[in-house]
């Protein structure tokens, strides 16, 4: 008894053979309808042929590069938040004076800090950026020092 694997590889098999040898015949059609023109004429065709494959490759890099640099200016505002955010708890934990009047503050503010460092890796991990995940281990570190720091 024949697999499934192998029945779906063999129709696959066929359907690129199948697909090679139509691109052999339109190939082979077309060569034969230019080598049958002038010289002259078959020049013209291949050059507006040309002509039109550059400007539609081109046009087509175009779009593609407008479509990023598009994508781009709009990931820019949502990245710069997230950088101020950063900076924000950044600054807090390093200023921070660390004297707290009860444990129930610092309970507080330990959990405070660490939702918005879940949020911050949460939007560095979705940013893709590569700077900003680098420092994740250090800054969970630094944080972990201060929060035991309070608790003494």
């Amino acid at each position: 008894m024949v697999s499934r694997q192998t029945v779906n590889f063999l129709v696959g098999l066929l359907f690129v053979l199948s697909a090679a040898l139509g691109l052999f015949l339109v190939a082979r059609a077309i060569w034969a309808g230019f080598t049958s023109l002038e010289g002259g004429v078959a020049t013209a065709t291949v050059g507006a042929a040309g002509a039109v494959l550059l400007a539609t490759v081109n046009n087509a890099a175009q779009r593609y590069a407008d479509r990023r640099r598009e994508i781009e200016e709009r990931q820019r505002a949502q990245k710069l938040e997230l950088y101020q955010r950063f900076m924000e708890f950044w600054f807090e934990v390093l200023f921070s004076n660390g004297n707290r009047e009860t444990t129930d503050e610092v309970g507080q503010d330990s959990k405070r800090s660490q939702s918005d460092m879940n949020y911050l890796k949460q939007q560095m991990i979705l940013w893709g950026q590569m700077a900003c995940s680098r420092v994740t281990p250090t800054f969970t570190a630094i944080q972990q020092i201060q929060t035991k720091a309070r608790t003494l």
